[in-house]
């Protein structure tokens, strides 16, 4: 039998010619298969191919950066524009959303026989009791600092007046405006101080159109607290001596934001905000499982309001909550469940 022919020996001619013109077969092959796939396909699927094969080669590394960095330029955008949107628009949808909720169910009751008729009959016994006491509250701190000081019946050891400036935030038709003036006078109806100003801000035009006819000393604006900041707001850059949120809170959006806002915004330092409900804690859960969409939070707790301003720089001064020892039935009752809590600004000594 032959032999193998050696390693050494050169291949046959025939070898070297089909390995020569192998390349260029098997070129045209692919492209005439191509073109026939291709005369199938739409034109989409083509050029998405073509895209992909004409694309320059990224090594493995490269191309994993390349996608971190089309991912955070990806979320920057998105940042940018809902910074935009904050800075342009204010508040968020759902924010704009259910304060006009709040706003039209107001104007409709406002508006309503049974609206007009409630607003022109006395507070309730049981209620009256508890807003002048959130009134002396509020005020006492102020009123303190004063006697404290040397001062005495408006005789103030210094040239400064002695005024204090009130907010009340969700003042409605202005219920809590003459407990304000009351609790800040003493016997004898003279009042303590030179000047009080009390400047009222609600969401309701028609509530603030009663309001303004009612106590004409007083001031009131058409607004929401939640954009008091804004260069349209009538109280842009004011500030108070105590700020009043008296059967509010159950209405805001986020009170933690409200608050923080307040405290920085428009509060002095060494003043107050004040945290009340005419009916308290037990009305207001009751409320909150009836009707969600107009009493969105329930009165918050001590350990609620203790985290609410671990940022911030208040103190509870005041903390009263009588829970539901109480149920407030009847509404011309004596006696309600009483809630109120008083935060104070810290002076920047």
């Amino acid at each position: 039998c032959g032999s193998m022919p050696s390693s050494s020996a050169p291949p046959p001619v025939a070898t070297l010619l089909l390995i020569a013109v192998l390349p260029s077969l098997l070129s045209a092959g692919c492209a005439s298969l191509n073109a026939a796939s291709a005369s199938k396909l739409s034109p989409d699927v083509v050029g998405s191919a073509l895209r992909f094969h004409t694309a320059p080669r990224v090594p493995p590394r490269e191309k994993g950066v390349s996608r971190s960095l089309a991912r955070l330029k990806q979320m920057a955008r998105v940042q940018s524009i809902s910074a935009n949107v904050d800075t342009n628009m204010g508040l968020s949808w759902e924010h704009k959303m259910f304060s006009q909720n709040v706003r039209s169910r107001y104007e409709q009751f406002i508006s309503s026989t049974k609206g007009k008729i409630a607003s022109q009959k006395p507070i309730p016994p049981g209620e009256a009791i508890n807003m002048l006491k959130t009134s002396r509250l509020a005020l006492r701190g102020k009123l303190g600092e004063f006697a404290s000081s040397g001062t005495e019946m408006g005789e103030s050891s210094s040239s400064a007046p002695l005024s204090i400036r009130v907010l009340d935030v969700g003042t409605g038709t202005g219920e809590m405006v003459p407990y304000i003036y009351q609790a800040a006078s003493v016997e004898g109806d003279q009042n303590p101080l030179d000047a009080l100003h009390i400047v009222g801000i609600d969401i309701s035009d028609a509530m603030v159109k009663l309001a303004r006819e009612k106590y004409p000393s007083a001031r009131f604006i058409v607004g929401d607290i939640d954009e008091s900041t804004s260069p349209s707001s009538g109280l842009k850059g004011e500030r108070f001596d105590v700020i009043i949120l008296n059967s509010c809170i159950s209405h805001l959006y986020d009170p933690s934001s409200t608050i923080k806002r307040l405290a920085m915004d428009h509060l002095q330092p060494g003043g107050r905000i004040v945290l009340s409900h005419e009916r308290g804690r037990s009305f207001v859960d009751r409320m909150c499982s009836l009707d969600s969409m107009m009493f969105r939070h329930p009165l918050p707790t001590l350990v609620q309001l203790e985290k609410c301003i671990e940022e911030l720089p208040l103190v509870i001064e005041i903390y009263e909550d009588e829970g539901a020892e109480k149920q407030p039935e009847d509404p011309n009752r004596e006696m309600f469940p009483f809630y109120c809590a008083v935060l104070k600004r810290e002076t920047e000594d």
